[in-house]
């Protein structure tokens, strides 16, 4: 309401311990899928989905194991619209490679496909997020086998009306340590962006990404944090389109007292990513922040955990744009030739 966010009563959506939360939106299903490891013995990778009635959310079905493999510990969720399906992805215990999985949904059921290898070696640091325009997933992981550990790309295809994924060429877009990989897509300029952190110049980045079919090609990565050490461990590097101001949001914090959450704007052209100035969110430490663009008010919001005292709290916050009423025959303006006043 205005700049001012408000919390309905907090839900219990497992009673037990877990860790490693991915959540997406199912838009057409108007549902919350909620990726989680349960901690209660098994440590099995599990989803369960949740409905959305006012300010409350519940979870009346039951929980699905997504992988039933113990500690799987990274992994990603996210909605493919094109196809109404879920896809997940997770470095996969047992061997540790890169696996995705596809699931329907019908009500609060989940049906799931077979799971797909999109890399054959050791992974983990999995981002993923939905081409909308492409109608494909991108999923942004770290390489563990053979350093420098680097980020890089797949693209992912879910047949029609099917829970099968298919997947192309892997390809590498930053030859160093990468992580915290997270992904969004900006349909005005129909790329994707793949936000990460460097842990050889301790920055973070902005990378942007181009698919092609089944492909993916990388432009090259900048600075975020405006040359300045961000926090890393176990953080998260938000990026989010902002549909109001037709570009990506990138949210990092520093790594050196008084730990600023701060916020840049991402401007691409062709393959290329510029950043605007940094603005401050708020001083103080603030781990694993998320972000998300709101279109009924057309407003940012982040939220994290807030250390001393260790409790959830959250921000909206606005980046300044231009607008402009001037049309193709709202112009007043001098004629460029001589014109009777009885002209029409």
């Amino acid at each position: 309401s205005g700049s001012t966010l408000t919390w309905g009563t907090e839900t219990t959506v497992i009673s037990g311990t877990i860790s490693q939360n991915s959540v997406c939106f199912d838009s057409t299903g108007n549902k919350v899928i909620f990726m989680y490891e349960d901690g209660t013995g098994t440590y099995y990778t599990k989803a369960i989905v949740g409905e959305i009635s006012g300010s409350s959310i519940s979870f009346p079905g039951i929980s699905y194991n997504v992988w039933a493999n113990q500690n799987n510990t990274s992994y990603a969720v996210a909605y493919d619209s094109t196809n109404d399906r879920i896809v997940f992805a997770a470095r996969v215990w047992s061997n540790y490679y890169g696996t995705a999985k596809v699931a329907s949904l019908s009500g609060t059921a989940l049906t799931f496909g077979t799971a797909v290898v999109f890399e054959s070696a050791t992974t983990d640091q999995i981002g993923m997020g939905f081409d909308s325009t492409a109608g494909q997933v991108l999923i942004a992981y770290r390489q563990l086998f053979g350093s420098p550990y680097p980020g890089t790309g797949v693209v992912g295809t879910v047949s029609s009306g099917t829970t099968t994924i298919t997947f192309g060429g892997a390809t590498v877009f930053n030859n160093a340590d990468s992580q915290l990989m997270q992904v969004t897509h900006d349909p005005t300029a129909n790329k994707n962006l793949i936000a990460y952190y460097d842990s050889t110049t301790t920055y973070s980045y902005g990378v942007v990404a181009t698919i092609s079919g089944t492909s993916v090609s990388f432009g090259t990565p900048v600075i975020s944090s405006n040359s300045v050490a961000a926090a890393s461990n176990q953080d998260r590097l938000p990026v989010v389109y902002n549909a109001e101001i037709k570009k990506p949001v990138f949210v990092y914090q520093e790594s050196a007292s008084p730990y600023n959450l701060k916020y840049t704007i991402g401007t691409i052209t062709g393959t290329a990513i510029a950043f605007s100035d940094h603005t401050l969110i708020g001083p103080y430490a603030k781990r694993f922040p998320t972000a998300v663009y709101d279109p009924a008010t057309k407003q940012m919001i982040t939220a994290f955990r807030q250390d001393s005292p260790d409790v959830g709290n959250s921000y909206v916050f606005n980046q300044a744009y231009d607008v402009t009423n001037l049309t193709s025959t709202n112009l007043l303006g001098i004629a460029s030739d001589a014109i009777s006043d009885t002209a029409t």
